[in-house]
């Protein structure tokens, strides 16, 4: 270090915080924690050949130190947590893809908590779960618990007195009514409970009790009761049926393995509760090289579980770790009850680190290949011999066109290159300067709009192959767009769905190939994909029109109100299901204007 520096690290306090180390450009580079800043950044400057490589470069570099003083080492460990995600300075380990992947959350602290989606946890008194691979996924999860767990879904503001009528999730046994005056509070958080220990993994003791009051409802001869839970209990049955079985002694843990190909570092985490796999978490490490494992594992655990809402009772790891005292001190701590961190050696626990590893394998070379440069395949290679390109193409760009009798008419661009979308610089258009039914003319306005935009970012590269979803007028309409921009070189062909022909410029007869041919497969892929990408924006521009045309008639519904109850209701079909009651909860509409807005929706159906 600096003469400077050094003497100004001589002032540190002997109290627990955080350091900053800092380059001489003001970057932070690195943050640590101490239960002694000054006896840690005398240790510092105490080394001399002993220090690891990692240490020299990351001194060599410090020009800058600044600490921030906290109430205890627990306190100093969670504020280096949000500064490595805040900083992601150059010599710590940073979990990335942190907020990637969406997770459950439930507020226990609401009167009638409901399940909400989220990819931000947030240090809120909130609960959270997952993560789950996508929106999608968790969505399906979510829809399979409806029938064991009837929490509602609605963001109604439920208040005391104020009674409305059940929705259909009610009458499905979906939801308890709270909003309707149907259940208790006190029944409602027992199945809010419920929820929680199952998305915990803890599916026993909920069964038991299931069973219990199923028995009890058949003894009461409220047999229609019993009924429902007895549906219940089969629903959740076959929920854990699904779950993989992967140790016998209903331990609750998490496994954590490493996997390194070339410089990308992975780290995975198994989930297990009561013997089942419930849950994986992966992430991509940032990490100096000469990081040594144990620091890498020690990171990854206080970043992710400074921010957790449920812990394992053991913690599985592959090396021993030298400060696994203190952090097995740190996590009972915020668990409330011991958590021990193990090596195993032999049996169960080691098969399952194993197996944990072996996945982390498997993430890592899926990190790799899609980090890897796109390159040319055996499909592309045979494309471009049987229509006679210079050489094979590695970027095709695809366009469609989607309009229903000239109405609400969009335009879409999809890139694949070696063969994978790239959907970061997939394209949408307006129709602005086409009137009626004319897709020839919405071809050339489209491919005339992508190609005059060219020297602008996200549009520079050019396609070695542009296709379009049509015949021989579509693509004549696409090459005359092109030479009207001076466009050359570039080769354009067209792929008709009626019967998959072929049609390239030059050539006047179209070219059939064999329904197994890879090239064929290829070109439909990537036309099927731009006619969703024009489909999914012509259908969102089309419902906000209907949705937009119906509340503009209503008198006393302006353009705040409008959003408002789109917000809430989400679409026009969610409005016509909604009671008046429910539509004067929206604010800025009156009982009364909730009544206009009902008896106008109610005998109109979508344009």
């Amino acid at each position: 270090m600096k003469a400077e520096v050094e003497e100004k690290a001589l002032r540190f306090p002997d109290m627990p915080g955080v350091y900053i180390m800092k380059d001489g450009d003001g970057k932070v580079i690195y943050v640590g924690k101490a239960n002694s800043l000054c006896n840690r950044i005398r240790h510092y400057l105490s080394q001399s050949q002993n220090m690891d490589p990692k240490t020299r470069a990351l001194l060599s570099e410090v020009a800058d130190l600044d600490f921030i003083v906290t109430d205890s080492e627990s306190e100093a460990l969670l504020l280096e947590c949000n500064l490595i995600k805040q900083y992601k300075p150059k010599y710590n380990v940073v979990l990335m893809d942190d907020k990637r992947y969406p997770v459950i959350k439930i507020n226990p602290k609401e009167d009638f908590p409901r399940l909400e989606i989220t990819r931000k946890i947030k240090r809120d008194g909130a609960l959270y779960f997952g993560p789950y691979p996508s929106s999608q996924s968790i969505r399906q999860f979510l829809r399979s618990m409806r029938s064991i767990f009837p929490i509602r879904r609605c963001g109604i503001d439920i208040k005391e007195g104020v009674e409305r009528k059940p929705c259909l999730d009610y009458h499905l046994g979906w939801c308890l009514a709270p909003c309707a005056g149907k259940t208790s509070k006190e029944a409602y958080m027992e199945v809010v409970r419920n929820i929680c220990r199952f998305l915990e993994g803890k599916s026993r003791g909920i069964l038991k009790e299931l069973k219990r009051k199923m028995k009890e409802a058949a003894d009461d001869m409220r047999f229609e009761e019993a009924a429902r839970i007895r549906d219940r209990i089969r629903a959740l049955e076959r929920m854990l049926e699904r779950q993989r079985v992967v140790s016998d002694d209903m331990i609750d843990r998490d496994v954590i393995g490493l996997a390194r190909m070339g410089s990308t570092l992975c780290a995975l985490m198994l989930a297990i509760r009561e013997g089942r796999v419930v849950g994986k978490r992966q992430w991509e490490i940032v990490a100096h090289m000469d990081s040594p494992p144990h620091e890498i594992l020690t990171s990854i655990m206080e970043q992710h579980y400074s921010t957790a809402s449920s812990f394992p009772r053991e913690i599985i790891v592959g090396i021993h770790l030298p400060q696994a005292e203190e952090l097995e001190a740190w996590l009972s701590g915020l668990a409330g009850r011991k958590v021990r961190i193990s090596v195993p050696r032999r049996g169960e626990r080691l098969d399952l680190l194993r197996m944990t590893e072996e996945n982390a394998q498997i993430a890592v070379r899926d990190m790799v290949s899609r980090k890897a440069p796109p390159s040319i395949g055996p499909e592309a290679v045979e494309l471009s011999e049987i229509i006679g390109l210079p050489k094979p193409p590695l970027r095709i760009e695809a366009f469609d066109i989607s309009n229903i009798h000239g109405q609400v008419a969009v335009g879409s661009m999809v890139v694949f290159e070696g063969g994978r979308p790239k959907r970061s610089e997939y394209k949408r258009f307006r129709i602005k300067y086409v009137e009626g039914i004319n897709d020839f003319a919405m071809i050339e306005e489209v491919i005339r709009r992508r190609f005059e935009r060219k020297g602008e970012k996200g549009w520079e590269r050019l396609p070695d192959l542009l296709l379009v979803d049509g015949g021989k007028g579509q693509l004549d309409a696409a090459i005359s767009a092109m030479r009207g921009m001076g466009i050359e070189g570039i080769p354009a062909i067209g792929l008709a769905k009626r019967f998959e022909q072929i049609f390239v410029e030059g050539k006047p007869e179209p070219i059939e190939l064999p329904k197994d041919s890879d090239a064929l497969r290829l070109l439909q892929r990537i036309r099927d994909e731009a006619h969703r990408f024009a489909i999914e924006y012509h259908r969102k521009l089309r419902d906000k029109r209907t949705m937009e045309s119906l509340l503009d008639k209503i008198p006393g519904i302006g353009k705040a109100r409008k959003e408002a109850l789109l917000k809430r209701f989400g679409s026009i079909e969610g409005i016509k299901r909604a009671s008046v009651e429910e539509i004067a909860s929206v604010p800025g509409i009156s009982i009364d204007l909730a009544r206009k807005v009902a008896l106008y929706l109610g005998g109109h159906g979508q344009d």
